[in-house]
């Protein structure tokens, strides 16, 4: 599979390379990512269009450059601008061919012309369409509702496919429709049977697809066989056909179960309207058959089974609409108003009283909502204050923004709206993004997003967009007027953002985007997600490469299987977690049960481990791959890999849920209650073969409609075994009650195999469990009490809280509450009271209570929580009671405003200080600890501590990602439990976490490591070839340098940053910017000695010549450079030297252009090339070569760039020697050391290279010391030849050289260099100084773009994904 890298860092690179200079004025960046013009046109013309960013902050205008006459229907639609940017919507129509796209800008009056690129614009060709699938297999599974195909069509080459036609079909009863995927020439199709005449459901059927825009509406017919067209001709007799409820009227939630036995092990298509009976008992040839039925309507549903081409009517449904059951209510007055602020609370926020007067019945919703759309809905009896038998009565007292630029604040109460007058505050503006920075965790789909929001007010509160969002909590510096906010997200193909609402308290909200919220401080639009929104292709036919089990033919019967998954790609991603989705049947309804797996890095395959239910029915299953956001259905895998089907059987199955067989109340269904007494229900469950586990019955009443939950299993049963067992679950009631009526609101039975079924007072598709009791009234009790002696509700006398404030920005964010109450007639035991925390924009906490102190009038309840890091940032929170509840059902609730002044609110600090462990996770074949948590600080001061728990105690691990909220350790090795805890030095002193620890599991996810490399990095190009990991041994004394320094591993060293080379002892040192030089692509500098100050070395690395080389080696062109011509730019403020050289092809006399370019790095940097991201160390110095095409003598011939690359010492005050050394890293490249004294110059180069278009292995030489460039006791030097094959279109390779000062001294280098005749003296030590040359031979198209603009070449500019 192509390499999915990260939208964001798509993103980052367009704006980092893309931008360039037009005419020495104005910069201008493409915002729209690669690909997205890459589509076909009309039969005459294409649609285009650009949305540009300009470096300037006014344009007076844009249009069509006279250059340009065929372009017709231009616009350009400013679509905002700041100080520093303006950006344009630009669109137009060209005609079919080729087009030199310019635009010409009026800037200040001057004219300037602006090409932007040459685009290819082409009609949709005649579609050469091959089938994928075209038939399904149904043999032992049974018969579904929608069933896919595939097909793809051949020459459809570009990114994005043609839009189609609607299909038809014939028999025109099929459905048809076109699934979304994401593929550049591939489609899914699904359909859906008819549901009459059923005659059609044999025969096969003709899908008619057409493509928009090609002539005369054409169709293209594709033969698909129907799923039911080999169905074998069988004899059956239906028998036992059963009604749930009994009667001939069909209520809601209706059922039926009928027996079937066939003459063949067949599953007969079984019609009832739009569903399908699944079987649940017994065999293929014996089998017995369940249905749920619905509808919403009075009608008839027939039912008819299907055997070949006949079908027979089972027997006509009549349906009988019945209205829900539960009431409705209605609101009788509402009032709302403001409160006086309790002691402390900023003015920045007011407190306000909302009450609402209901009618009795309905749902227990209790949402609200504000004007601006804030919401919030706790759960039962929040707000409730009050109730009688006719009426009830909701209080809420909850914050608003006193900064809202408004006369009225309305308040919603399930969608009844009361408004408030209130002073209008001065906060009319939304937040803005100062910065927004994203960074890629290493190995593995995360990322840290960053950004710097200030605001002029009320603060910022959240900026969000689906399930993204980063709210106040996030805070990790500063306040929320002016922050620095960081969060680590997840990534997947689904989540993939551009746009983001950004709001504060005072409710002001922006829709912002790329291009509005860029500005100076922006430097790149960033989208946070994988590269996706449309962008991702997924080749289903070519990219899965196979896909099996490691048993497909599995006995469940009586036993619970676990089996193996495995499937592979072309190009695995391997942090990904793909999963399998089983449909598993249970009961009445379809839960799918998920299993992740992960990618083996061993035996090179992607492996799901799961456990399939014991008595299956025997059959094949159905089931879902998942594989990065694609979803691949059984029928593309079972026809592609017929290893792909899994095979089950059992001797009798047993896929129902447990039933209900008796229901009765107990001690019966009316009781007269005179003294304490035991009440509730008896009942027996059936589960035929799996057995009884354990259930859940959740019991209300008509009154209070609190609820009162019993949990029990099989153990608890009164009589009988698991497959047959009764239960009594009863509670107790005293004689001062309320007469009331009992009801079961919900229940859930599980068998040992996981099957389930339920019973749902408000969901009539979810009563299976109780069908045999579907028109009964046994699930109500109904209990008579003497009239009430008191009927009035209970009362606080004391409300505790602990501590009475709260710093949410600590490690410490627990709070208690302790609760006194007291009632004349006690308070009832089944129900406890819930505690509400209320934060700024309805955000709502809930800490159930518990049962401290019971007594027969004074009871004591209490319950305690830890606060979500951040909640009530500055504001703090209002507490509320409601569910207090006597023995007469007397119901008390109290908002804020009805407690003491003392008592409701709770102030909050936000210190932010001493660091917090959220959750640590190890990736044990790295030897990798990821530390998540908060307060680690911005400026890298915070250190993971490692407790082996061996007796040594805490260790200090060598950290190699940092941030606020995320910490990468390297050098845990272990395979047993161990202990983390971070110490964050800072100018509070030395700041010690919590411990935290961490238990090994071993199947913790494997990550390819004999690499470093960002998985979420970026290439658009198929990897051909793969290369295996040979184990190596490590280097070094210590090896690889010790635990802080480096990680051992099967490839060789895995350093970690700074630290490099061969044995981890290096790491980079400081170097001045280099003189540019103005005449050849020759980068020199001098670096001096940090040993020595009277002694400075010279290194110079060039790129001399090209030679075409035959197979046998000898040299058949050879092309020297000399003559360049010189240009500079600037990107993101790092200049750009760019040398051009154009010369003849000696076999055809073609024109050559070489273009090197040259940029100075004061930072690290992530780059990425042929599926891989390494980094470029701080201070390098990166070439990047373009060559057009080449025409080769011979096919067989070679094309090898040589590069040149010296050391030498100056001003040496005594004897020095130097050497050469060659080898492999652990990252998969080859080096080279040239050794000079106590420093030497280093060189990777990776054995990968990007050609036409796909990754491929290459070669590289090290061709030693020629006449010219020989070895001296002070100097070394080499040539270095990049040797790339035969190509036709492209190439791209990518060398780098680093210059890193080395810990190891080269004493035993020299005396062994002695032994062997050389007359070298002492090596003191390897020092490499800092400059890296990260060389890409990037090979472009023969026709280039005049040279003006050349420096534009997307390709070079793929490089910068992100920054360290």
């Amino acid at each position: 599979m192509k390499d999915k890298s990260c939208y964001f860092l798509l993103f980052i690179f367009i704006l980092s390379i893309f931008a360039g200079v037009i005419n020495g004025q104005v910069e201008w960046v493409d915002l729209d990512p690669p690909g997205t013009r890459d589509r076909y046109g009309t039969q005459t013309y294409c649609a285009i269009w650009y949305n540009i960013l300009f470096k300037t902050p006014t344009i007076g205008s844009i249009g069509p450059s006279p250059s340009t006459p065929s372009v017709t229907g231009f616009t350009a639609n400013n679509l905002g601008s700041n100080t520093t940017t303006t950006t344009y919507y630009i669109s137009f129509m060209m005609p079919l061919g080729s087009l030199a796209v310019s635009f010409s800008l009026n800037l200040g009056g001057v004219i300037t012309e602006l090409p932007i690129e040459t685009y290819s614009c082409e009609a949709v060709p005649l579609p050469d369409i091959e089938l994928i699938t075209s038939s399904f297999s149904n043999q032992y599974t049974y018969p579904r509702n929608i069933y896919y195909f595939y097909f793809r069509v051949k020459n459809f080459i570009k990114r994005h496919k043609p839009v189609l036609n609607s299909p038809t079909t014939t028999p025109t009863q099929w459905q048809v429709m076109e699934e979304q995927y994401e593929s550049s020439n591939e489609y899914i199709f699904s359909i859906t049977p008819p549901t009459n005449p059923f005659s059609t459901f044999t025969q096969n059927l003709t899908v008619s697809i057409g493509w928009a825009y090609r002539p005369n509406m054409e169709v293209f017919p594709l033969q698909v066989m129907s799923p039911f067209a080999n169905v074998p001709a069988h004899s059956y007799l239906i028998s036992e056909l059963v009604n749930y409820p009994p009667d001939t009227s069909k209520f809601i939630d209706s059922y039926t179960m009928f027996r079937l036995k066939t003459n063949v092990p067949v599953m007969p298509l079984i019609i009832f309207q739009y569903n399908r009976p699944i079987p649940v008992y017994g065999t293929p040839t014996d089998a017995i058959y369940f249905i749920a039925l619905s509808n919403y309507a009075d009608t008839n549903i027939p039912s008819f089974i299907l055997n070949t081409t006949d079908y027979t009517l089972i027997q006509n449904y009549p349906f009988t609409y019945r209205p829900t059951y539960y009431g409705s209510r209605a609101v009788i007055s509402n009032s709302i108003q403001l409160v006086a602020p309790p002691a402390g609370l900023p003015s920045t926020v007011g407190t306000y009283k909302a009450t609402f007067e209901w009618t009795r019945g309905g749902i227990k919703d209790n949402n609200i909502m504000t004007s601006s759309g804030t919401f919030a809905n706790p759960s039962y009896p929040f707000s409730i204050v009050y109730k009688n038998d006719t009426t009830y009565r909701s209080t809420v007292s909850l914050f608003y923004s006193t900064d809202m630029a408004s006369s009225t604040y309305e308040v919603q109460m399930n969608m009844n709206p009361v408004n408030m007058p209130i002073t209008p505050g001065s906060d009319a503006l939304p937040p803005v993004i100062k910065s927004f920075k994203v960074t890629q965790v290493p190995n593995i789909n995360q990322v840290i997003v960053s950004l710097h929001i200030v605001d002029d007010k009320s603060g910022f509160y959240i900026l969000y967009r689906g399930d993204f969002n980063i709210t106040q909590n996030d805070l990790v510096s500063g306040t929320v007027l002016d922050g620095i906010y960081e969060k680590v997200i997840f990534l997947n193909y689904s989540n993939s953002y551009k746009d983001f609402d950004l709001c504060d308290f005072a409710e002001n909200c922006q829709s912002v985007s790329s291009d509005t919220y860029l500005n100076a401080d922006v430097l790149f639009p960033p989208r946070v997600g994988l590269e996706g929104a449309g962008l991702i292709t997924f080749s289903l036919d070519g990219e899965i490469t196979a896909a099996y089990f490691e048993k497909n033919n599995i006995d469940t019967t009586n036993q619970t299987v676990s089996t193996t998954m495995y499937f592979n790609v072309t190009n695995p991603i391997k942090y990904e977690k793909p999963y399998l989705s089983f449909p598993f049947q249970l009961g009445d309804s379809t839960v799918n049960k998920i299993f992740f797996g992960h990618w083996n890095d061993t035996s090179k395959i992607y492996e799901i481990p799961f456990t399939l239910p014991k008595n299956m029915f025997t059959g094949n299953v159905l089931y879902s791959l998942t594989f990065f956001g694609f979803d691949i259905k059984t029928d593309f895998l079972f026809q592609k890999f017929p290893t792909s089907i899994l095979s089950v059987s059992s001797a009798d199955a047993d896929s129902m849920g447990p039933v209900l067989t008796s229901f009765d109340p107990y001690p019966s269904q009316t009781v007269t209650v005179s003294s304490r007494a035991k009440i509730g229900w008896t009942f027996t469950i059936i589960d035929r073969l799996n057995g009884f586990s354990n259930g859940s019955l959740t019991i209300t009443n008509d009154m209070d409609q609190m609820e009162y939950t019993i949990n029990f299993n099989v153990s608890e049963r009164i009589s009988g075994d698991k497959f047959n067992s009764t239960y009594r679950m009863v509670f107790t009631i005293s004689p001062s009650c309320l007469t009331k009526t009992f009801s079961i609101l919900k229940m859930t039975l599980i068998d040992e195999a996981g099957y389930r079924s339920g019973l749902s007072k408000y969901d009539d598709t979810d009563n299976a469990a109780f069908m045999n009791f579907l028109n009964g009234t046994a699930n109500y009790l109904l209990t008579t009490c003497a009239p009430p002696t008191d009927t009035t509700p209970p009362t606080i006398t004391s409300f505790v809280v602990s501590p009475t404030t709260v710093d949410v920005g600590s490690e410490n964010r627990d709070i208690s509450f302790t609760l006194n109450v007291t009632d004349p007639s006690g308070l009832t035991p089944l129900f406890t009271p819930t505690i509400y925390l209320s934060a700024s924009k309805h955000e709502i906490l809930e800490c159930k209570t518990i049962l401290k102190f019971p007594g027969a009038i004074a009871t004591s309840y209490g319950c305690s929580m830890t606060l979500p890091r951040g909640f009530g940032l500055n504001r703090g929170f209002i507490l509320s009671v409601y569910g207090v509840v006597d023995a007469f059902s007397n119901m008390a609730g109290f908002a804020g405003a009805d407690l003491a002044p003392n008592q409701y609110y709770v102030p909050t600090t936000y210190s932010n200080t001493v660091p917090d462990i959220l959750t640590v996770d190890y990736i044990s074949r790295l030897g990798q600890v990821y530390v998540y948590g908060y307060s680690f600080g911005l400026t890298n001061n915070s250190q993971v501590l490692v407790d082996m728990l061996d007796g040594s105690g805490y260790k200090q691990k060598a950290t190699s990602f940092n941030s606020s909220v995320l910490l990468v350790a390297h050098g845990v090795v272990t395979n047993s439990t161990f202990r983390v805890q971070v110490l964050k030095v800072d100018i509070n002193g030395n700041l010690l976490s919590r411990e935290y620890e961490v238990k090994f599991q071993t199947n913790d996810i494997i990550i390819d490591s004999s690499s470093s490399s960002s998985p979420a990095s970026s290439s658009h190009h198929e990897e051909s070839s793969s290369e295996e990991i040979i184990p190596i041994q490590c280097a070094g004394s210590p090896m690889c340098g010790g635990e802080e320094r480096g990680v051992c591993l099967a490839s060789g060293c895995q350093c970690i940053h700074p630290w490099t080379g061969i044995d981890c002892l290096a790491k980079p040192v400081s170097i001045p910017v280099p003189v540019t030089n103005k005449t050849s692509p020759t980068t020199e500098f001098v670096v001096k000695s940090e040993t020595n100050t009277k002694t400075s070395f010279k290194n110079s690395i060039s790129v001399i010549s090209l030679l075409e080389k035959s197979n046998d080696g000898a040299t058949i062109n050879e092309y020297p450079f000399s003559l360049w011509e010189w240009s500079q730019e600037t990107t993101n403020g790092i200049e750009k030297n760019i040398y051009i050289n154009t010369f003849a092809n000696k076999n055809d006399q073609s024109p050559i252009t070489l273009t090197v370019s040259t940029q100075y790095f004061h930072q690290d940097t992530n780059v990425t090339f042929a599926g891989t991201t390494y980094l470029l160390n701080q201070y390098s110095i990166k070439f990047s070569i373009n060559i057009t095409k080449y025409t080769f003598t011979n096919s067989l011939n070679t094309l090898q760039v040589i590069m040149a690359a010296s050391m030498s010492v100056q001003d040496a005050d005594k004897d020095v020697c130097s050497g050469q050394e060659f080898g492999t890293l652990a990252s998969r490249s080859e080096y080279f050391k040239l050794k000079v004294d106590d420093h030497s110059l280093y060189g990777k180069f990776i054995k990968k290279g990007i050609i036409d278009g796909k990754i491929q292995s290459i070669h590289n030489s090290f061709l030693g010391s020629d006449a010219k460039l020989t070895n001296k006791p002070k100097e070394a030097s080499t040539l270095i030849g990049i040797d790339v094959g035969f190509y036709q279109k492209s190439v791209s390779l990518d060398p780098d050289f680093s210059v890193l000062v080395e810990l190891s001294k080269a004493k035993d280098t020299c005396d062994s260099a002695k032994k062997s005749g050389l007359t070298t003296p002492q090596l003191v030590g390897i020092i490499i100084a800092a400059a890296v040359v990260f060389i890409a031979i990037i090979i472009v198209s023969a026709i280039m773009i005049s040279r003006k603009y050349r420096f534009t070449d997307t390709v070079i500019k793929m490089r910068f994904m992100g920054r360290k």
